[in-house]
């Protein structure tokens, strides 16, 4: 086995400034990474199929600036070593602070299931 990153780990987006570093979940078609950029500044990266629309749209209509909404950072195509890095194109929203609720330990405790549940119903 390599030890070799795995596509789309290492690609980069908005011309080099923005590097994918590790992989969530997923895979390369409709993956979840992190991602840095100078400074220590980090992201999430949504990977998918290469976008037809157009992107400044597409950004402008996905800009939630909202709070508890991560911010939109950009929307654009990967670029690296791989032959099919033109195939793809990420979603960049910077990373918040604290810990994802993905990596808490299951069963929930009832102090944090209960609001999260009524939280979950008030976006349904």
């Amino acid at each position: 086995m390599s030890d070799e990153p795995v596509f789309p780990v290492g690609a980069t987006l908005d011309d080099g400034r923005i590097r994918i570093t590790e992989r969530i979940i997923g895979e390369r078609w409709r993956g979840r990474y992190r991602a840095e950029a100078g400074g220590g500044k980090r992201f999430i990266v949504t990977t998918g199929g290469r976008q037809k629309g157009d992107l400044a749209q597409v950004r402008r209509d996905l800009a939630m600036n909202a709070p508890g909404v991560a911010a939109l950072e950009h929307i654009g195509g990967l670029a690296g070593d791989d032959p099919h890095a033109h195939e793809f194109h990420g979603l960049v929203e910077v990373e918040p602070d604290g810990h994802p609720s993905s990596e808490l330990e299951l069963p929930l405790p009832p102090r944090v299931a209960r609001p999260r549940k009524r939280w979950n119903q008030t976006l349904a």
